[in-house]
């Protein structure tokens, strides 16, 4: 019984059954396609960018659902947040490219990149639906 209620939830989630339709907003949800460093990444060079590839676009600023370190966020070992500016990059009209570089080049050690389900993506339709899952990836800086 346990593993049915489990299949029916997850048919859902990926796109409804019987009708059920997942979307609250009308529109795909925002996803993200591509992360680097990837995840598991090792040797990475303490001068790197972490960039992040969205399905839609997106906004840098202070809003709801918008690029900032309440959504997108780099800890280092700790837990503690690692400095650094969030921005844009126009690689593909059709795409979000997000950077982020740090104060500082990354000291060696493990590090976690976080990405809210809170963020969304805009399109010329409108919003996207949120992410909807966070997302951890991690790699490590060093030899």
């Amino acid at each position: 019984m346990r593993a049915s209620i489990c299949l029916l939830c997850l048919a859902a989630l990926l796109g409804g059954c019987g009708g059920v339709d997942v979307h609250t907003q009308g529109a795909d949800p925002l996803r993200l396609l591509d992360l680097s460093p990837r995840l598991g990444e090792v040797g990475v060079s303490p001068e790197t960018d972490v960039v992040a590839v969205f399905s839609a676009g997106v906004e840098v600023g202070t809003g709801a659902g918008e690029v900032q370190e309440t959504t997108f966020s780099i800890l280092d070992g700790a837990g503690l947040a690692v400095g650094g500016a969030l921005s844009l990059s126009a690689l593909d009209p059709e795409l979000a490219t997000v950077v982020f570089r740090p104060d500082t080049p990354f000291a060696a050690g493990a590090y976690t990149v976080w990405v809210s389900g809170e963020l969304t993506g805009r399109t010329d339709d409108g919003p996207t639906d949120p992410l909807g899952v966070d997302i951890r990836s991690g790699f490590a800086v060093g030899p």
